[in-house]
């Protein structure tokens, strides 16, 4: 399997491990601890995001604005992320939990400021009726508005301004929250992780491969980071505080660790002639329903479970129905929405097997309609 299409199996993995993560389907099984790492599987997406959105902003064929940009941006992403609110309103509603639907809420989501304060202490507002899974996306629509003053028109910097302005933001704001926690010193901080993939992408077209060498800065930005988080962990444990895994202190440093781990593989993987095919297969299929599946699930995870069924029962219901609705607004709604507002056809020729963009601004892998990949 060539590795821009390995790239996007990637993207359909990181989804399916996070519905089955949230899933829970093997408690008190050999397999359960193989599953208790969707935050990580999260890191790996914002990674692979960086470098698709770069790799497409670079590939297109008129130069892009800032606005161009961010139009295609809102167009790919709030569709699907206005679906997933009213999936959760309504699930909360059936379940007796209509007192989680306030303006506010819903407000503060459509603004993107949404996180998980039971788990950061500086996160401003939870996400909508308890889907927690759109945190993220917060963070993904911090990380375009950063990246298009960065590197778009009118104001395009070169690669070193670039990168200085980069480590600036992101270690501020992790320096900065440890003074004074804040939901923008956690965007500012994680910002590190998305532009690592994107320094991955911008060696990778120019080269066709990684180094390590030419890996020094988001290698060392990322290990910068992690050593700066270790500070308030290294205090918790001499203070003998309450310590868990997923929650601050320690839910940072395993980000930003595992964001280093995967950079380290990436690197290294990248020099090897083939990937194996039949692993990455599967995890292509689902790539393309990828958004949808992460958006959507966990709503419906929450009212498969009210229904009080077993856990085979609940793991046989509950998929069908969220891969149904992944497809929904993936393949049948979310084309016809950006061929809307792009005014062009959903139907337009494809090169063969590269990582574009599509009208809707999604980085994917095309190929003709006859080719398996």
């Amino acid at each position: 399997m060539k590795k821009l299409e390995a790239l996007e199996s990637i993207r359909g993995f990181s989804a399916a491990y996070v519905f089955v993560n949230h899933l829970h389907p093997f408690p008190g099984t050999i397999f359960e601890s193989l599953f208790r790492f969707g935050q990580e599987a999260v890191i790996l997406f914002f990674l692979v995001s960086g470098f698709v959105i770069y790799h497409s902003c670079a590939s297109a064929e008129r130069p892009q604005t800032v606005a161009s940009f961010l139009r295609a941006r809102a167009i790919r992403i709030y569709p699907i992320f206005l679906v997933a609110l009213l999936l959760a309103a309504l699930v909360a509603a059936f379940t007796d939990r209509a007192d989680c639907i306030q303006p506010t809420s819903l407000m503060a989501n459509l603004l993107m400021l949404q996180d998980q304060p039971t788990i950061k202490h500086g996160a401003w507002f939870a996400p909508f009726c308890s889907n927690i899974a759109l945190w993220s996306l917060s963070y993904e629509w911090w990380f375009y508005l950063g990246f298009a003053w960065l590197f778009l028109r009118p104001l395009r910097l070169s690669v070193t301004v670039q990168r200085w302005i980069v480590a600036s933001i992101s270690l501020f704001g992790t320096a900065s929250y440890l003074v004074y926690p804040s939901q923008p010193a956690l965007f500012a901080s994680y910002f590190a992780i998305w532009w690592a993939g994107l320094e991955l992408a911008r060696q990778y077209r120019e080269e066709s491969a990684l180094t390590f060498r030419a890996q020094r800065f988001p290698l060392l930005l990322v290990a910068a980071n992690a050593v700066i988080w270790l500070i308030p962990a290294i205090h918790a444990l001499v203070m003998h505080a309450y310590i868990s895994p997923g929650r601050e202190p320690f839910g940072q440093i395993r980000h930003f660790g595992a964001a280093l781990l995967f950079l380290v593989a990436g690197i290294a993987l990248s020099r090897v002639a083939s990937l194996p095919r039949r692993p990455l297969l599967l995890c292509s299929k689902l790539a393309p329903i990828s958004y949808g599946l992460y958006a959507t699930h966990y709503p419906i995870l929450i009212f498969v479970s009210s229904l009080d069924l077993g856990k085979l029962q609940t793991f046989a219901v509950a998929t069908p129905i969220a891969l149904l609705v992944a497809y929904l607004v993936e393949i049948v709604m979310q084309p016809r929405i950006s061929a809307l507002f792009s005014g062009r056809s959903r139907r337009q020729p494809t090169p063969r097997a590269t990582l574009e963009s599509d009208s809707s601004g999604t980085a994917r892998v095309q190929g003709r309609s006859n080719e398996k990949i």
